[in-house]
């Protein structure tokens, strides 16, 4: 009996994947828009000192602002996703870090710009977003005078600017250690050897066959286990980074630092913990009532997604889960429903795993494209 292995990217067909040509047909696209980057950062750099001067040369530096805004949203995006699909190509990891440092030079060149509109009195600014040309930038520019007390000055912003790249290096190294360099091996089901991996893993664990759960859990997590003073060391430095955007511009903690621009105190966060602190006991009423109907001496964490109803099995397909969505959405019309479920099936997901690819779910949209 044949073991089961992860494909490469290569190999999983192309229905299957997202279509990125919906962003540049060819790569040789993507280079051509990169390349416009600088002109565009020279254009918006022109405002530099004038955003005072008048609405109407405020509004241009706003429409200068958001062509650049785009170009880079466009070509972040293609470079990010082919990268995202496979963390190993070196091709695209190469593309992206080119889009980066792009982005963050743009950063560096264009820092004036908060700082000098934050400088506008909030009177003169108020009057000028009232104008009817100035809807497509209001909420913009409202989300800016909510952030006015935590900007800093124009050479602070380019030096957090130029310290955006290197901010990242956490993040990025734990991805490639967590999605690329990480083996959890395989386990042993029916006398085939299947590949353990973040998909897989709630497979083995929803498993009625407490050997194979526990086998699992314990080959799965040990894999962490084992690079446990780097994970503690990249985990470290992503903490520091945090604390020092925070201290940077004058915030409070860097929870309130993530917390400010949704406009949510931390008293709602902190509330939401203490809710759930004051609320356990449920949810161990619940542990042992799965204790007792599982038959387990001990209940360990591995036997806490194996569903209690073995006889209930449900398995729906792609496809159905498309126009399950499609039914659940009708209410939004048939425009809406047409555009969404028409992009799940055309090329807006990529479906399955691969060596290399993102672990997890997630979403990510550009205007363009």
């Amino acid at each position: 009996m044949k073991d089961e292995t992860i494909p490469l990217r290569k190999d999983i067909p192309a229905e299957y994947k997202w279509d990125l040509t919906q962003l540049y047909k060819t790569d040789e696209e993507w280079e051509a828009d990169l390349k416009k980057i600088p002109s565009l950062v020279k254009n918006f750099s022109s405002f530099k000192g004038r955003l005072s001067e008048s609405s109407s040369i405020f509004l241009e530096a706003l429409k200068a602002d958001e062509a650049l805004d785009r170009q880079i949203e466009k070509v972040y995006h293609y470079a990010s996703l082919n990268n995202e699909a496979d963390q190993g190509d070196s091709a695209a990891q190469e593309k992206y870090s080119r889009v980066m440092m792009a982005y963050t030079a743009a950063c560096s060149e264009t820092s004036f710009f908060t700082p000098e509109l934050l400088a506008i009195p909030d009177e003169k600014i108020n009057s000028w977003i009232e104008h009817p040309e100035f809807k497509d930038y209001k909420i913009y520019i409202q989300k800016a005078l909510h952030a006015k007390p935590h900007i800093l000055s124009e050479k602070e912003e380019r030096i957090m600017a130029l310290q955006s790249e290197s901010g990242q290096t956490a993040s990025n190294v734990f991805s490639l250690l967590n999605d690329v360099d990480m083996n959890f091996g395989t386990v042993e089901v029916e006398g085939k050897q299947l590949p353990l991996t973040h998909s897989t893993w709630s497979d083995f664990e929803e498993n009625h066959d407490r050997k194979i759960r526990k086998e699992a859990y314990e080959k799965f997590y040990g894999a962490f286990e084992s690079h446990a003073n780097t994970l503690a060391a990249l985990y470290s430095g992503s903490v520091k980074n945090d604390i020092f955007h925070a201290r940077a511009r004058g915030y409070n903690s860097s929870l309130e630092a993530a917390l400010y621009g949704d406009k949510v105190p931390v008293s709602v966060y902190k509330n939401l913990i203490e809710t759930v602190h004051k609320n356990l006991d449920t949810l161990h009423r619940y542990y042992k009532i799965r204790k007792k109907v599982l038959g387990v001496e001990e209940l360990r964490h591995y036997d806490v997604y194996v569903p209690l109803v073995k006889s209930i099995k449900s398995k729906i397909s792609y496809d159905e889960s498309v126009e399950i969505v499609r039914n659940a959405l009708a209410v939004l019309g048939s425009e809406y429903t047409d555009t969404l479920c028409g992009g799940l099936k055309g090329g807006w997901v990529d479906r399955f795993e691969n060596k290399g690819k993102n672990s997890g779910a997630f979403s990510s949209g550009c205007y363009e494209g």
